[in-house]
This record gives C-alpha cells, structure tokens and sequence, in this order.
C-alpha cells in the first residue's frame, strides 16, 4: 500500500522535526525567561530524553543499509566512542586526579550527545530532511535571538566602542539575557552560518526567493550580527570570519585544474608563513586575555597529569584541582580533561574525518562547501 507507506513517512518527518525543533527551541528560549530555574533544567533534560527516545525508535523501523557509515563517519563516531571509553577508564581506575558525580553525569551527556548525532544523521539522510532540519535550525535560533534582542533591546550600545572590540580592555559585552555572552554569540553565529545553508538548499531546489528567506532570514540576520558585535565575543566573530573564508578558498579550489591547485596551496602555505612572521603574537596573546587560561598548564605540570590530564569532568571538578578559571580554548578543555592521550584519540578522529570529507571537494555542492567550512569554526 504506496499511500499507507507516504503517509508513515510523512509522520516519521513530522515527528523527529517537531520533536528536534522542541528540544532545541526551549533549550535556547528557557534560559531566556526562566533565569536558569530548576523546572527549567528539567524541562530541557525531559526534551533531550524525549528527542533520544524518538531517535532510537525511528531508526529500529529503517533498513540496516540505511544506517550504515560511510568511511569518514565511521572513523570519527569511532574514534569519538574511543575517546569516551577512554574517559571511562582513566575516571574509575583512579588515573584521572577528580572524579565525581559531575564526571558520571559529563559522561552520560558526551554519550547522549554522540547517540542522538549519530541517529540523527542517518534518519536525516534516511527521510530526506536535509532542508528541513537546517530550516528547523534556522527557526529555533532566529525566534530565540529576535526574542532576546527585542526583551533586552539596548539601543545599540555597541557602537560606541566597536574601536576596542578585539582588545582585552575596553570592549562593551552584552549578553541579551542569555547565561553568557559567549553563548550569545555562539548562538548569532550559528544562525548566520545555518542561513547561508539554507539560502544554498533552497537554491539547489530552485526556491532561493522563498517568504522565509525574504520574511525571516533577512531582518534576523541583521540581529544576530548586532548581537555578535554587542556580546565582544572575540572567538564567535573569528569563528564567522573563518567560516566565510574557508568557504570562499573552497570554492575557488574546486574551480581550478591539478597543477593551478598545487601552486595555490604552496602559495597560501607561504604567505601564511609570512603574515605570521609579521605578527605580534605575544601582544595578541596579552591583549587577547587568554593568557590566564594557561595557568592550567603549570597545574598539570606540578601534578604529573600530561598523559592523562586531571579530571574527565566538568571545569567545576578542573577549578577544586587547581587555580584554573573559566576556559575559552575547547582545545585546552580536552587536554585537561584527558590528558595528552585523549587529545590525540579525540582530534585524530576529527582530522581523519575532515581529511576524508575533504577528498572530493571538486565535486562539492555549495551547501557541502559551506557544510565544510564548518568544520574551520
């Protein structure tokens, strides 16, 4: 029965959509308006239970074959399991210097986490919900922006300092009532990279002058750049800056023939070299204010922790170990977190799946582009 079959397939859309658009939505709009209460939490724990629950059950109803990895995928949710049964084994074998509840519960959530991505690519592909999804994505972080925006408007304060927005001192951060400025900035720049992916579907489907793209995208844009100025978020701005040219370097690579492309990257290798030997990295490393995050260092240094670093948990557990603050480098975090052999399991996954993804980049789509340069934020 075709039309009994269509119609199974349509809720099968509707409700990983629905369920991912709930979950991803009061995430970002709870904080918002519950000032980070406990019912709130709960909320969002309930969601992502409920989000897992309807992963798992749509993808024992698809076929094995559509389940299946391809070779890059393999290698990294591979190398990512390793690199959680490695943390397992250095938290409860005492090699780790912290374990605690929070580690158990960092555990679980890494877990989590890495089901729901894995099961979630494949119902994606599975249904064809590619456009969807990134219209999904596109909806949740533009209604939460607009929504802080519009409750914590603040009249554009921003431009009285934008001079200072890559200093240490001086810099106006604003967080539109998110729990941290980083995060609302986390927050703008994902909106403005997903609706470059949705201008770039709705084009290969012959719809780019779509009410949403015109209505919606347009005017939220232009927020979320206000809100990435305002926030001074220093790693969201590079991170948009980053994304932009490493998409625009992939397009141009894949329009050039065997020979022009190996003068191009020996080229890019040089002048790279170059411009970094004309740059002060010492005063951006001060006037960055990252310096501070390196204390860690000399703490895992007096410990003997480099090979499996201090605690496979939270930076709660991280700061009762040693004078170590809030930390800006995701990098660091892991090599705290496991030390020099977790690093190299975690990033080795990372850089052998980019390295796969990469392989036919001629032949890339513009969303793959943009979908690839993703991977330089």
């Amino acid at each position: 029965m075709p039309g009994a079959s269509c119609a199974y397939v349509k809720a099968d859309k509707v409700l990983f959509a629905g369920t991912f658009f709930a979950f991803l939505f009061f995430h970002l709009y709870l904080p918002l308006v519950s000032g980070g209460s406990v019912s709130g939490r709960y909320l969002d724990i309930a969601l992502a239970a409920l989000l897992l629950a309807v992963s798992v059950l749509l993808a024992l109803s698809m076929k094995t074959a559509e389940i299946a990895l391809s070779k890059g995928e393999a290698v990294l949710f591979s190398g990512i399991s390793l690199y959680l049964l490695y943390g397992c084994f250095i938290s409860f074998s005492g090699l780790n210097l912290a374990s605690s509840a929070r580690t158990i519960i960092e555990l679980i959530t890494y877990c989590t986490f890495l089901v729901i991505v894995f099961l979630a690519s494949r119902i994606i592909i599975a249904l064809d919900l590619k456009f969807t999804m990134v219209k999904v994505l596109c909806l949740a972080l533009g209604i939460s922006l607009m929504t802080a925006y519009i409750m914590h408007f603040d009249n554009f304060a921003f431009l009285g300092s934008i001079a200072n927005l890559f200093r240490a001192a001086g810099r106006y951060r604003f967080a539109f009532g998110f729990p941290h400025v980083n995060s609302a900035g986390k927050f703008a720049l994902y909106f403005l990279a997903y609706s470059f992916m949705y201008r770039a579907l709705a084009e290969e489907r012959n719809t780019p002058g779509t009410w949403f793209s015109r209505i919606f995208l347009v005017p939220v844009s232009a927020v979320a750049v206000i809100i990435l100025l305002s926030t001074g978020s220093r790693a969201s701005i590079t991170s948009l800056i980053l994304f932009i040219l490493a998409y625009l370097s992939l397009t141009c690579y894949s329009k050039l023939g065997v020979i022009p492309r190996i003068i191009t990257v020996i080229t890019a290798i040089a002048l790279a070299v170059f411009i970094a030997g004309l740059i002060d990295w010492q005063y951006i490393f001060v006037e960055s204010n990252r310096e501070s995050n390196y204390v860690a260092l000399f703490v895992v240094d007096a410990k003997n922790a480099w090979l499996t670093g201090l605690s496979f948990s939270n930076s709660t557990d991280l700061s009762s170990i040693g004078n170590i603050i809030w930390l800006d480098s995701f990098y660091l975090y892991i090599f705290l977190q496991s030390g020099l052999i977790g690093f190299v399991i975690f990033f080795s996954a990372i850089f052998r799946f980019a390295a796969a993804y990469f392989r036919k980049s001629a032949q890339m789509t513009k969303f793959q582009r943009l979908t690839g340069a993703l991977l330089a934020v």
